[in-house]
């Protein structure tokens, strides 16, 4: 036996090994790198596509309520012209400009919901997270906003 020879085998072996291992744990590593990375780039992109919802609802519902007056005025064209006969006098009237703005919310809504649009005048969308409902809020915090003393202005 050449104990110096299998001492070097052993040596060049043991050296092999750790470089392997040091080289695994380093692809490990990598991997795990672009893992997270890849994690942190999909919520970004959802609370991104979680925003647009948002704010295209938004949108649509603005753009909806900035041309009512135009849908209001398209729809009573058709009453342009017509020979009408208003009973009841002036409370008649009133009635059937009621009637026709009446319609015109409606067809706001209509629109809205075709639109698969959510919120409105009557509707203020989620709450933020951790939010509490006003009721639970003293009137202070209400008024202002927010807790504890103001600031003054002096």
């Amino acid at each position: 036996m050449n104990r110096p020879a299998d001492a070097e085998a052993y040596k060049q072996v043991t050296l092999a090994k750790s470089a392997k291992e040091a080289r695994v744990l380093e692809a490990e590593a990598e991997g795990q790198a672009i893992k997270v990375k890849g994690e942190n780039e999909a919520g970004v992109l959802r609370v991104r596509a979680d925003a647009l919802r948002a704010n295209q609802q938004a949108l649509v519902t603005q753009q909806l309520a900035e041309h009512l007056p135009e849908i209001v005025a398209a729809a009573t064209k058709s009453l342009t012209g017509a020979n009408l006969t208003v009973l009841n006098g002036g409370e008649g009237l009133s009635d059937l400009i009621g009637q026709v703005v009446g319609q015109g919310f409606t067809m706001f809504q209509g629109l809205r919901q075709g639109l698969g649009v959510s919120g409105g005048p009557t509707e203020n969308g989620p709450s933020a997270e951790g939010a509490r409902p006003a009721e639970e809020r003293p009137a202070v915090e209400k008024a202002v906003g927010r807790k504890g003393p103001q600031p003054s202005s002096s």
